[in-house]
């Protein structure tokens, strides 16, 4: 009897060791993995506040189509930001005004945007710019 209750003791012990041990290995992978996401986050970030600063730089250039690039290539990455959609949307308008070239996308983009922002002052004047869009469609 007395050996019976050693060997539950034992045992119970056992498992309570092996309990916490998977608990804390599973725990180690689990911080191991917040911590991979956190960089990826951090990575992407970066990437996408780069590729807006170099499409700020392209359009005060007025080199439309490579900001265009710069600022596709950032909202891939975020699409739901209002900052790169916003920025999207004034290079193609801008496209538009100068060259006459991307105006029907300047119009799909801004009225998709002004669907979530209609009171945006700055949305509104874009579609002011791209007024003959507006009378023709």
């Amino acid at each position: 009897m007395k050996e019976k209750s050693k060997n539950l003791s034992l045992l119970f012990i056992t498992v309570v060791i092996i309990g916490f041990l998977i608990y804390s290995v599973v725990d180690h992978f689990n911080t191991i993995d917040n911590n991979a996401k956190k960089i990826e986050f951090t990575s992407k970030r970066d990437l996408y506040l780069n590729l807006i600063d170099e499409g700020d730089s392209l359009l005060n250039k007025k080199d439309w189509q490579d900001a265009i690039y710069n600022y596709q290539k950032a909202y891939d990455l975020f699409p739901k930001e209002y900052d790169i959609n916003y920025r999207l949307v004034a290079a193609y308008s801008y496209r538009c005004n100068d060259e006459f070239i991307d105006c029907k996308e300047a119009k799909k983009l801004l009225d998709k945007i002004l669907n979530e922002y209609p009171n945006k002052a700055e949305l509104l004047e874009l579609k002011t710019s791209l007024e003959f869009e507006y009378q023709t469609n």
